[in-house]
């Protein structure tokens, strides 16, 4: 016993291809609407992650010192910095650490 199939059909008892052409293009709408709207908030979570990423280089850019000849001891705790009369005036370093010399 086969299982009736339900079918659209004009009152002349011709198969109603209008209805069935009508009733895919609205499922076609429907599912690109799906897929536009999560496109949509997959581009938007991209937008925000590049709007952090972009703020947060901006931010580890403005700890850099300005200069070449300054320096920022922001990341160095206060008790390991090095004090201007320690330093070796001649060869720029600590006082007992040796020059390096190419070989």
């Amino acid at each position: 016993m086969q299982p009736t199939l339900d079918i659209r059909r004009h009152n002349n008892g011709s198969i109603d291809f209008d209805f069935y052409r009508r009733r895919a293009t609205r499922r076609r709408r429907l599912v690109r609407r799906l897929v536009f709207k999560h496109l949509l908030s997959m581009g938007g979570q991209m937008i925000n992650a590049g709007v952090s990423a972009i703020a947060n280089l901006k931010m580890i850019l403005s700890r850099r010192p300005a200069g070449a000849g300054s320096r920022s001891y922001t990341h160095v705790p206060v008790h390991r910095r090095m004090r201007a009369f320690d330093r070796d005036r001649i060869r720029g370093g600590h006082y007992g650490q040796r020059s390096w010399e190419p070989r």
